[in-house]
């Protein structure tokens, strides 16, 4: 048993409110087009009037509905659309799966990609579409085609392509983190595996807590946290961005310190091979001219060069020893 969450926020009161919690064992078209359907009747049967989405109704306040992009719960809303009002409306708005492509992808391709959400005319859209086609890799020619064969998705992420007005889609927030929210939260209260009955009177009990905070908050004027509304989220996600900017530049800044340290140590572990092999040698020298002063002790410009060699063994050791190695 599945639970969905309707959820949004607001801002007069500072809070994200579940409006509605619907349970269903399937998760196919049909089950979601009954879900609509349960819902928006429910709405009339609580308030006493239908809920008005503004693209059918002028007078309406929902402006967007934002969902998750699964294909069975967009053609299912599509479906209810179709008996709610004009069906060539698009009233869609959803994520992409683009970071689902796998790292393999190189960046600069997922980047073109991406693109889509901010082309502006048609001739972009149509240079897009030629990028896409030239592309070999499985999935990405899997994720294009799947873009194809659900006309909805490219509109509900691009400005241009979409049929939702300007006016509306400049205040629409571009994610569902009110309703993943709404049920992260949700679950945490309630705990996840209940029974229906069960999780239905909790999901009672958490709404009736709810309004007496709101009921309470209307009555006093008095708000536990009052700067919790979108302006003061947005200001602090985008903080959160600086912050996240900031710490992969200097992450970055000590990965290439690490790879020029990495190199510098690489040369270090050479040139202390190399050293160790030249003191050997230089070894060699001094046992053979010590030998050759054993038979010849008149030779007084050997020891001389066996001095020398000793001081060319003492170099190579303090060149070691700068390296610590």
């Amino acid at each position: 048993m599945d639970e969905w969450e309707v959820a949004g926020f607001l801002d007069r009161l500072k809070h994200r409110l579940t409006f509605a919690s619907l349970y269903c064992d399937k998760k196919d078209r049909t089950a979601f087009t009954q879900l609509f359907k349960e819902l928006f009747d429910t709405i009339h049967l609580v308030t006493g009037e239908q809920l008005k989405i503004h693209p059918f109704y002028p007078d309406g306040n929902c402006r967007v509905v934002i969902m998750d992009g699964e294909v069975p719960q967009a053609q299912a809303f599509g479906d209810f659309l179709s008996e709610y009002n004009n069906p060539e409306i698009s009233n869609i708005y959803t994520r992409n799966h683009i970071d689902e492509l796998g790292p393999h992808i190189p960046q600069p391709v997922i980047s073109r990609l991406r693109s889509i959400m901010g082309l502006q005319t048609q001739v972009e859209i149509d240079e897009w579409h030629q990028f896409c086609t030239e592309q070999t890799e499985p999935a990405i020619a899997n994720w294009y085609a799947h873009k194809l064969a659900n006309p909805w998705i490219l509109p509900s992420i691009n400005k241009f392509l979409s049929r939702i007005t300007p006016g509306d889609r400049d205040i629409t927030p571009n994610h569902s983190n009110y309703v993943e929210t709404a049920h992260a939260g949700r679950n945490a209260e309630t705990s996840v595996g209940v029974g229906l009955l069960t999780a239905i009177l909790q999901a009672k009990e958490r709404d009736n807590i709810k309004a007496r905070e709101l009921a309470q908050i209307l009555h006093e004027g008095v708000m536990g946290n009052r700067w919790n509304g979108s302006a003061e989220r947005e200001k602090l996600s985008s903080q959160c961005k600086t912050w996240k900017m900031r710490s992969a530049t200097i992450r970055n800044d000590q990965l290439t310190n690490y790879e020029t340290l990495k190199a510098e140590r690489d040369s270090g572990v050479a040139e202390n091979k190399a050293s160790l092999a030249r003191q050997k040698e230089l070894e060699f020298q001094i046992k053979a001219l010590q030998a050759d002063i054993a038979l010849d002790k008149h030779r007084t410009d050997l020891p001389a060069q066996v001095l020398s060699l000793r001081r060319d063994i003492m170099e190579e050791k303090a060149l070691r020893s700068e390296w610590g190695l």
